[in-house]
């Protein structure tokens, strides 16, 4: 089920490369619980509904959306719960300036008629090392 779960991943991300709403929508649970964590604050989503306006900005705002092979990825699961944490790099263009970039998700998806569905998620971008602080 790791190679299946994976693809579920894959897709989800190759979607998004593509600026592809309908896509990245398709791999979301219709089910709850459901909650999406973006990296600010005020990036708390309880249903793919909720996600398409942000998916939309973020395809106005990014182009040539680049994801490079995984750094790390983990997979543990059961036949019909996953979590899965893994980080990969990013690369976008915004106002005609290239960005680069590492991405950190952590996804839990469950089984919905026999196909896996992301259904808790929370993606983050790390600060370089010593960057951040807690003082």
């Amino acid at each position: 089920d790791e190679q299946a779960i994976r693809q579920v991943i894959d897709n989800f991300l190759r979607s998004y490369e593509r600026q592809d709403e309908d896509g990245c929508l398709a791999h979301m649970s219709s089910e709850k619980p459901f909650m999406f964590f973006g990296t600010n604050s005020n990036e708390v989503f309880t249903s793919p509904k909720e996600l398409r306006p942000v998916f939309a900005k973020d395809f106005r705002t990014m182009t040539d959306i680049q994801w490079g092979e995984y750094r790390h990825f983990s997979a543990l699961g059961s036949s019909n719960l996953a979590q899965v944490l893994m980080e990969l790099p990013l690369t976008f263009t915004v106002q005609g300036k290239k960005q680069d970039g590492i991405f950190r998700f952590s996804f839990a998806l469950k089984k919905e008629k026999n196909q896996w569905k992301i259904c808790l998620a929370m993606g983050s971008i790390p600060q370089a090392p010593e960057t951040y602080s807690l003082q």
